[in-house]
């Protein structure tokens, strides 16, 4: 077994206001990578800085970032999601449900079944 898959990225992606101010990502990136691959459940979140929470049910986009943390401003940015039908432009109109035995998260690749467009997605760095 390698030490990467010790590591869970999810930690502390779920933490509440009041006992963490460091906010967690789940990034999938090598190390001193300058771009880093995420899960984004919400574009402009209402909950502080996260993109991500551990008890979202759906996901708007895969979101390429610079952003090591979330308390540094995310400046150039996208967003990429593969589906079918038609095209949104707006990231809350073409989201889609996951269940989460249905989504693989590591420091190394991730995966997720969109349920809404049955189709699995996967990303590495």
């Amino acid at each position: 077994m390698n030490n990467v898959s010790l590591a869970n990225p999810l930690q502390g992606t779920d933490s509440p206001r009041e006992i963490s101010n460091g906010k967690t990502s789940p990034l999938v990136t090598i190390s001193w990578g300058m771009m880093h691959w995420t899960i984004q459940s919400k574009e402009e979140p209402e909950h502080g800085s996260w993109v991500y929470r551990y008890g979202d049910r759906k996901i708007e986009s895969i979101r390429a970032t610079h952003q090591p943390l979330t308390r540094i401003s995310d400046y150039g940015h996208f967003t990429i999601l593969p589906l079918t039908g038609d095209v949104s432009l707006l990231a809350n109109s073409r989201s889609s449900s996951f269940r989460q035995k249905n989504r693989d998260v590591n420091l190394d690749h991730m995966n997720v079944i969109l349920k809404r467009y049955s189709i699995k997605n996967e990303w590495a760095p």
